[in-house]
């Protein structure tokens, strides 16, 4: 198994996000830092503009005979015109109304939108191009300086039934659009990538931290010895509960959520394994189960138990408390064991309690509660999941 999984995270197509990760920096720094993003908004509208202005200059066009000033004026005025009309459009109108289904609002604010869009779009006619005398007699052939001598209230009528106005609108706006879309799905792709890079990654190290060799080490020394002392029953037993253990573990346990009730007596049954090696230190577990949960994510709290058990000497007066509750569709458990040894100076937790809040963020995310507390006698882990079953 742990073999198949070394092929898989070293196939090509995995490759592509680390060859892929300047663009994927970039990206994320583009989508978290607001003065960058604000810098790429104007540099691309500045790059439109002279875009403009440079086909303006080149081509055949109505802009034969304008001054200079007056071609890049207009042009910028109709930037102007888009911006007014993009942002409430993309950052406001298709969020909030569009993307929640509320058509009539949506169709309502765009509506008030195109209003505003129109009027700024007259007020760039009224300043550029009517107090523009060369503008006007360019125009004369085009039918379009009637239209300028018109009522402003017609002209906005006119606009509006024409659906002129609309369809250059949705032209100006294609290509922003586009590129904002694009930018999107590139980075969706690239969090895909991620996430299954990371869950392949995740389940390798929970695959490779399902049996502790140590674990086993010890449960097979608790038989060697019981074996010793004629004690056939008891070995048995060790021998029936680790079979067990391990066909739950590497077989029963790959589908991503389990019966509640397999899950607790391999609890059980983890238990009384590392139990058998103690001489004094008291184990108690305590579970109750009201049946509001069927199903949980697999061997979850086995890095726990295994710390508890790693972390308590095995001398007079100490104690390891388990408790495991179900109860109005939560999901508790606790574990608190004496500490007289001093833990490990780093402080850096094991690769099973890094797999258990990895395993915590992917099957119940935001719907979980992780504490610890300890002090200079006792360590305590709490963890308390909210399930929708």
């Amino acid at each position: 198994m742990q073999a198949c999984l070394s092929t898989i995270l070293c196939k090509p197509p995995l490759k592509l996000q680390f060859d892929g990760m300047n663009v994927e920096k970039a990206l994320d720094i583009v989508y978290t830092r607001r003065s960058v993003r604000i810098a790429l908004h104007v540099l691309f509208w500045t790059a439109l503009l002279l875009t403009q202005v440079y086909l303006a200059s080149i081509s055949f066009n109505n802009f034969r005979g304008w001054p200079q000033n007056r071609v890049f004026f207009n042009l910028l005025g109709g930037i102007i015109c888009t911006i007014v009309f993009y942002y409430p459009f993309v950052y406001q109108i298709l969020p909030q109304f569009i993307y929640k289904k509320k058509f009539w609002r949506g169709w309502r604010e765009i509506f008030v939108w195109l209003i505003v869009f129109n009027l700024a779009d007259i007020v760039r006619e009224e300043l550029v191009i009517k107090s523009c005398s060369a503008c006007m007699n360019s125009l004369e052939s085009t039918g379009y300086k009637t239209f300028l001598e018109k009522k402003i209230s017609d002209r906005m009528m006119g606009k509006y039934l024409s659906l002129g106005s609309l369809i250059g609108l949705i032209f100006a706006i294609a290509l922003p659009l586009c590129i904002k879309y694009g930018i999107l799905f590139l980075r969706q792709q690239y969090l895909t990538m991620r996430m299954a890079k990371e869950n392949l990654q995740l389940e390798f190290n929970f695959l490779r931290s399902q049996v502790n060799p140590h674990f086993l080490f010890n449960t097979m020394n608790n038989i060697y010895g019981l074996i010793m002392n004629n004690d056939k029953t008891k070995s048995l037993e060790t021998v029936a509960g680790l079979t067990q253990f391990l066909r739950y573990s590497l077989y029963e346990s790959n589908s991503d959520k389990v019966d509640i009730a397999k899950e607790l007596q391999l609890l059980k049954n983890y238990i009384e394994l590392e139990s058998i090696r103690l001489n004094h230190i008291k184990v108690n577990f305590h579970d109750s189960d009201d049946g509001s949960v069927q199903h949980i994510a697999p061997l979850l709290f086995i890095p726990i138990i295994e710390n508890t058990f790693k972390h308590t000497e095995d001398v007079r007066g100490a104690t390891i408390d388990i408790e495991f509750t179900v109860k109005q569709k939560h999901i508790t458990f606790g574990a608190t064991n004496t500490v007289v040894e001093q833990l490990p100076a780093n402080g850096k937790p094991g690769i099973g309690l890094i797999n258990l809040q990895k395993r915590l963020n992917l099957y119940y995310p935001g719907k979980y509660a992780y504490s610890v507390t300890k002090d200079e006698h006792a360590y305590r882990v709490l963890i308390n999941i909210k399930t929708h079953e």
